[in-house]
């Protein structure tokens, strides 16, 4: 009976601990087509959006490394071996956002820079989102609770998602138009 009582302590402190981790990979995906949206509304010259894509760049960066390496103050453990390489992954993609990301930030003056690196940071979300699925299906699955949070940040995500597609269609890329259907449907 004790024996039994241990485990299911155990368990019990298994998912309090992986919960912080689904939660935070899962607000990667959101933050990932929230940039994009952002991205989209600095080139309409919009101030507080550019403040606030900073800012999201910030946390993907800092929630990324710490999804990766750990980070005490978010409550993240390490992450396992089983998830360095889609991590490091998610890293790579990442980098070339980031970048085009600094280029929108620092070139508001230069239109045609801009909405080029705003179009590529549209088309690199969705490479990101899609890394970044397969990393929370991974974490959730391995956490028995983790589909009620994963859940939750998918609807997240699928907010940002159907704003970033409305901006892109709002600028002429009317490619994506089947994408938003899709992300109303799913929502």
């Amino acid at each position: 009976m004790l024996l039994a009582i241990g485990g299911v302590f155990l368990q019990v402190q298994q998912q309090r601990a992986d919960a912080p981790v689904v939660n935070i990979a899962g607000r990667q995906r959101m933050l990932s087509q929230r940039i994009a949206r952002l991205a989209l509304l600095t080139v309409q010259g919009d101030a507080n959006a550019a403040r606030d894509l900073q800012a999201a760049a910030e946390l993907f960066d800092q929630s990324l490394q710490g999804l990766w390496k750990g980070n005490v103050e978010m409550g993240l453990p390490p992450a396992p071996e089983s998830m360095a390489s889609q991590l490091g992954h998610i890293h790579d993609l990442w980098q070339q956002v980031y970048q085009d990301v600094q280029v929108v930030l620092g070139a508001a003056d230069d239109g045609k820079q801009i909405q080029a690196t705003s179009t590529r940071i549209g088309g690199q979300s969705e490479a990101l989102l899609m890394t970044a699925q397969e990393a929370v299906t991974a974490l959730a699955n391995a956490d028995a609770g983790g589909a009620t949070i994963d859940l939750a940040g998918r609807q997240r995500m699928l907010s940002q998602r159907m704003a970033k597609l409305a901006l892109q269609i709002s600028h002429g890329e009317s490619g994506v138009t089947a994408q938003l259907t899709d992300a109303v449907q799913s929502f």
